[in-house]
């Protein structure tokens, strides 16, 4: 690339900073050196074309919004509490899903297009034949989700794919489902799947940082916030789960309860999506089984869940098959962070616990 060389010649750097540069777009004369006498190091590089990225998103969200707002991806999700279109709030509040949210809005922005800038009839517009889109101004959640992805997109990212056996996590869930500590609250497979993440950190720590601004040194965080994507009609949002290391079962459950409907309503605070350790994304719930995630910065690792299959499988002794009840996950991280031998070893720790949740009790306090 042209604006990775132009005028970069008189500049002390490596060839491999120089190639780097290249196949990042960065042009070196702009970039400060923090190496002797002034050399630009590969970490310069990346600071540079990280800060040039946040830059760049700054100015878009902000172009989009058209107004001054918050700057932390925090401060925008706390900000959404109105809902894009009149009506769709109340009607979460009294019982609308998520999903069928989404739809209401499909169909507000239709019945949009179909009336006109001027709200007259579908003919009128027929008549008119110049109307070919309405302006929707994006704000809320799915303005801060324009922001996060554009970051997440500046991390270098790798993936890691593997399968669950759920049989036993089928069976433990179809014991407890009616236990009289959830209080009503419908026990999913995500509560065992949050506790088991949090117990997994706690074995290996590493998943459990994130890169300092700059990228001088690691921050290690002790506390297990585990994220989770959830869809509202008003776009993504990953509120979390606070210091899961504390939390049993039924008390995870309760709280993923209170920020789903937090999160339809568009009313979560700026501490419920503040501080998270890892996120999931359970994309099996829509469909689909494999996913390549994208990090929620500053965040080093992200698993997305597939949909549940049953599927044949050779059994212990593998010479008979037999029928099992299969989750694909999907794993992404932050290079920058950890490694690919790192969030394998996690996976595989996460994955035994899951798949034999009896060996969850030695764990639970």
């Amino acid at each position: 690339m042209a604006a990775a060389s132009t005028g970069t010649s008189s500049v002390r750097a490596a060839p491999t900073v120089r190639r780097l540069a290249q196949e990042l777009g960065v042009d070196l004369s702009r970039v400060q050196g923090s190496g002797p006498e002034g050399r630009v190091l590969r970490e310069d590089v990346e600071r540079f074309k990280s800060g040039l990225t946040s830059h760049i998103a700054d100015k878009l969200v902000d172009r989009i919004a058209q107004t001054a707002g918050p700057r932390s991806t925090a401060d925008l999700y706390a900000a959404a509490a109105e809902p894009r279109f009149e009506g769709s709030a109340a009607a979460v509040a009294e019982g609308e899903s998520a999903a069928q949210a989404a739809t209401a809005w499909g169909s507000a922005a239709a019945a949009a297009a179909a009336a006109g800038p001027d709200g007259g009839s579908a003919a009128a517009v027929g008549a008119r034949a110049t109307q070919t889109a309405t302006r929707i101004p994006v704000r809320g959640y799915r303005r801060a989700m324009i922001k996060s992805s554009i970051e997440a997109a500046a991390v270098p990212t790798f993936h890691y794919m593997d399968e669950l056996h759920v049989d036993g996590l089928l069976h433990v869930r179809h014991l407890l489902k009616n236990d009289p500590l959830l209080a009503g609250t419908k026990l999913t497979y995500l509560p065992f799947i949050v506790k088991a993440l949090s117990l997994t950190l706690g074995k290996h720590p590493a998943l459990n940082c994130s890169l300092e601004p700059g990228g001088q040194a690691l921050l290690q965080h002790y506390t297990h916030n585990i994220g989770v994507a959830m869809a509202t009609g008003n776009g993504l949002v990953v509120p979390n789960v606070k210091q899961v290391e504390h939390k049993s079962i039924p008390e995870i459950a309760h709280e993923l309860a209170r920020l789903q409907h937090l999160a339809a309503a568009g009313k979560l605070s700026t501490e419920d999506v503040s501080d998270g350790s890892i996120t999931i994304s359970n994309i099996g719930t829509v469909g689909g089984t494999n996913a390549t995630p994208m990090i929620n910065p500053p965040e080093a690792a992200i698993v997305a869940l597939g949909r549940v299959q049953a599927l044949p499988r050779y059994d212990h002794t593998g010479e008979n098959i037999v029928k099992r009840h299969i989750m694909c996950v999907s794993w992404g991280g932050d290079h920058r962070v950890i490694d690919g031998a790192a969030i394998a070893e996690f996976s595989n720790y996460w994955k035994h616990l899951l798949e034999e949740p009896s060996r969850l009790l030695m764990h639970l306090r």
